[in-house]
């Protein structure tokens, strides 16, 4: 399903520049890293070609994206000073917030970090999941009730799930995906105003008997079947 070497790196690259339009970018990234056969295909092939366009001045920095915060760290480090940016996604949510295991680990190496999918793919949010969607039956159930008790109280759970990710210290950005603009405008409340006194009543009472741990569903090859 992925393929990691140089060429197709090359190839990938060339085609994303075609696509955009665009000379140069900002950040080239290597894609889930976490579904490489090894982290020394990654190192060693995918990461070189990125540096060429670095310096042809075709891009400014080198990233690499995971689910697997483990991994994401472990690939940090070996290329420290090739790698200035890690992308992770839901593992700062009201599910899991496994990301804060090594937020000062990416910050002593001067790695920015870019947290990703507040709404952890669909499942934080009134309306719930996609279908096909790779958390286990407890981790959809826990996301369920939520909703439910947002739905029950008139707050959008998808609002709730934004702010707290958005608390995060020490990222350098946050990325996430909106299917419609009515969620673009909740969204947009919950970054510029923040929360209602409601809303943060709402948040605290499931921070406090429904989100009680942190959840994981497994791995980036379970996710890509998702967005497959």
């Amino acid at each position: 399903m992925f393929d990691y070497s140089a060429d197709k790196a090359r190839e990938s690259v060339k085609r994303s520049l075609e696509r955009l339009q665009l000379d140069r970018v900002d950040i080239l990234q290597v894609h889930d890293v976490d579904a490489a056969p090894n982290l020394d295909i990654v190192l060693n092939e995918t990461i070189p070609v990125l540096e060429e366009y670095v310096q042809a001045g075709k891009a400014r920095f080198i990233g690499v994206t995971a689910y697997d915060v483990d991994v994401l760290k472990e690939c940090a480090e070996r290329g420290k000073g090739r790698i200035q940016v890690v992308l992770n996604y839901a593992r700062y949510t009201l599910l899991d917030n496994t990301l804060l295991r090594y937020m000062k680990d990416f910050q002593k190496m001067g790695v920015g970090v870019v947290c990703a999918a507040a709404h952890s793919l669909g499942l934080l949010r009134n309306a719930g999941p996609h279908a096909s969607h790779p958390g286990s039956q407890e981790i959809l159930a826990v996301a369920k009730r939520g909703a439910e008790i947002c739905q029950q109280r008139n707050v959008e759970l998808g609002k709730l799930a934004m702010y707290y990710t958005m608390q995060l210290d020490g990222a350098a950005t946050f990325l996430i995906g909106i299917p419609n603009r009515k969620l673009l405008r909740i969204n947009l409340d919950a970054i510029f105003d923040g929360l209602t006194s409601h809303e943060q009543e709402v948040l605290q009472y499931l921070r406090e008997n429904v989100f009680t741990k942190s959840y994981s569903w497994g791995s980036t090859l379970s996710t890509a079947k998702l967005l497959k």
